[in-house]
């Protein structure tokens, strides 16, 4: 006879990635937690597994779990691009605060790790806002547990000042104004990105209305019918499409020439679609040519009249207005961050 040994039992495996699918559970000790759809799973440490080794497993597990993430994004945004840098950060900043005060069962950590994971699984589901914003809570709970030199480090990196250690310090005291830091930086934060999601909608909203101008211009003239005046610029369809080409093209040397070393939309970058903001600038610069030749040959009491030939020129001259769009773009920029110095100073979002 031979002994039957039993196999052993795989509650203490190590639990293997899969990728990311739906919403996040708290962890549960010895188990894999695998959320329905959408989520990272969050691994969870066996019975006896010492605490620092399952922080450091959690945190290569949402590590890895954020670029298996930025695999499965489609032609991920900036902003998104922005969201899971940030996330790896967070995500290695908790998991060192927790190792250094063996802190892994204390509720301010397990609070912070399932907001890290919860913004990961937001931005899974591509609900960027949802995720920054999950992202702030987790960085306000991790104060709860920063050591006096965390603490001014913190405070620091906030206020932008220089780095200052006081022995003499009260350690609960600092913990509550670099609460209060903190939690002003994320009401800023928050209502600066709301103002810039904001102005991307009026940016792309005000980009389809201008083609549309262009397109409604050239169903009149094909309506109107052809002009028989060989001098008129926007008398027949192919005349019309021609002055709204030559506009164009101007807009787009414009583009090219003027903006390659701009400095501006650096903050409306991460919400603003790119292909929008091109968009908005070669229809500005066709609807303000289109314009410019329909003054020319309007005969206003006999003070200007150009030939076709003559206007198409002024057409490409009139595309170089795009240029009015960076006036958007800093007015733009001028009044998101205005609303949240206002919402700071109010205490509001």
């Amino acid at each position: 006879m031979t002994d039957e040994t039993p196999l052993p039992s795989s509650a203490g495996a190590d639990p293997t990635p899969t990728p990311p699918t739906g919403e996040l559970s708290p962890p549960t000790a010895g188990t894999m937690v695998r959320p329905a759809d959408d989520t990272l799973p969050i691994p969870a440490p066996a019975e006896g597994e010492d605490d620092r080794s399952a922080a450091a497993a959690m945190t290569t597990e949402l590590v890895s779990g954020l670029r298996t993430v930025s695999r499965h994004l489609a032609r991920p945004s900036a902003s998104e691009g922005h969201l899971r840098t940030e996330l790896t950060i967070a995500a290695r900043h908790i998991d060192s605060v927790i190792q250094s005060e063996d802190a892994a069962d204390e509720p301010w950590a397990i609070a912070a790790m399932s907001l890290v994971h919860d913004s990961a699984a937001a931005l899974a589901q591509r609900r960027v806002a949802d995720g920054w914003q999950l992202l702030r809570a987790a960085r306000l709970e991790i104060i709860e547990g920063m050591d006096e030199r965390g603490l001014a480090v913190e405070m620091s990196k906030l206020t932008g000042s220089e780095l200052v250690l006081d022995d003499d310090v009260d350690v609960d005291e600092l913990r509550s104004r670099v609460w209060v830091v903190r939690q002003k930086r994320n009401t800023y934060d928050a209502e600066l990105e709301r103002r810039m999601f904001e102005s991307a909608r009026g940016i792309a909203y005000r980009a389809w209305v201008l083609v549309g101008v262009l397109v409604f211009g050239a169903i009149g003239v094909l309506i109107a019918g052809p002009s028989t005046d060989s001098d008129n610029a926007l008398g027949s369809l192919s005349a019309y499409l021609t002055t709204v080409g030559l506009a164009v093209t101007g807009a787009a040397v414009s583009h090219v020439l003027f903006t390659r070393n701009s400095t501006r939309a650096e903050t409306l970058s991460d919400v603003v679609n790119p292909l929008h903001l091109v968009m908005l600038r070669l229809a500005f610069g066709g609807v303000i040519g289109l314009i410019l030749v329909v003054l020319l040959q309007a005969d206003i009491q006999n003070l200007v009249n150009v030939s076709a030939l003559a206007a198409y020129p002024w057409a490409i001259l009139g595309g170089f207005a795009e240029r009015y769009v960076d006036r958007v773009i800093d007015r733009t920029e001028t009044d998101a961050y205005a609303a949240a110095d206002s919402a700071t100073r109010s205490g509001t979002s």
